[in-house]
């Protein structure tokens, strides 16, 4: 009799391990992180502000017929720009036109800000960006 017992306490230990192993979440590995895509269309980027995770890709993606544009980040915290970080002026700017993307990955929370050089301008204080311009805002 003492058998029986047994056989379902071990049966019952296995089923429960089987599905500790195959449980719903995913604790191994690295963070899947996401993505967002700003539109770079005539003079605006789309959307303004753009709202991620850290860890989180954005993607800046110059839309077939659009005028050359830049992306300048402005302030602090900053990300690497597309184009230059020669600032004032425009002098040596690199301009990009469709078919172009850049892709940042955000891995500190921050609010950064962007502009491009030719249809827009930077204060250099925080939302001081005019014209064309834009907002990643990074959470934790």
């Amino acid at each position: 009799m003492t058998s029986q017992p047994k056989a379902w306490l071990v049966a019952g230990i296995a089923l429960l391990a089987g599905g500790v192993a195959c449980g719903g979440s995913d604790s191994g590995g690295p963070p899947k992180s996401g993505r967002k895509t700003v539109l770079v269309v005539n003079n605006e980027f789309q959307p303004l502000t753009t709202t991620i995770s850290a860890g989180d890709t954005v993607s800046w993606s110059w839309s077939n017929g659009s005028i050359t544009h830049n992306i300048i980040s402005t302030g602090a915290p900053s990300f690497t720009s597309k184009g230059t970080t020669t600032l004032p002026g425009t002098a040596g700017v690199d301009f990009f036109n469709s078919p172009a993307e850049h892709q940042v990955i955000f891995n500190a929370a921050g609010t950064y800000e962007y502009y491009c050089s030719q249809h827009g301008t930077s204060t250099g204080q925080p939302g001081g960006n005019t014209g064309m311009h834009g907002v990643v805002q990074v959470n934790p």
